[in-house]
């Protein structure tokens, strides 16, 4: 009886990291991407190659890998894209961010310059946040 729950328990143990893959990607909050961004931009800014600072970051949110946390699939997904090659990251981007900050991203991959795309991207993001808020505020207020 032990040995067919196990059984069953490890074939939905990837639907299970599959489900929280998606879940952890649609919380992926603005709040969220504007701190990626700008901490990939400062390790790549101080020479760090984008894999070491993958690899540098996910260390940092799960404190060597003591604890678990959304960031660290994320960065996960974006090693293993880098291993695939150049097509294979930008569609892990599109899994986990927005369709225009993944372009601007894949842009700032092909001209060299990705630090800046990623300040870029967070300006955009803090933008539409900002516009966001000043809609709601509005339509919050009576007639």
């Amino acid at each position: 009886m032990s040995f067919r729950l196990n059984i069953d328990f490890l074939a939905a143990k990837p639907h299970v990291d599959t489900t929280i893959r998606w879940i952890y990607q649609k919380t992926f909050s603005a709040k969220d991407r504007i701190a990626f961004y700008d901490m990939l931009a400062f390790l790549l800014d101080n020479n760090k190659s984008l894999q070491q600072a993958f690899i540098d970051m996910r260390n940092v949110v799960t404190d060597f890998g003591r604890k678990h946390h959304p960031y660290a699939v994320l960065l996960t997904d974006c090693l293993s894209a880098l291993d695939e090659g150049q097509g294979a990251f930008e569609k892990v981007l599109l899994e986990w961010v927005p369709v225009q900050e993944a372009t601007l991203i894949g842009s700032g991959i092909l001209s060299g310059k990705l630090s800046d795309a990623l300040r870029r991207a967070s300006q955009i993001v803090e933008g539409k946040r900002t516009m966001l808020s000043a809609l709601f505020g509005a339509l919050g207020y009576p007639c």
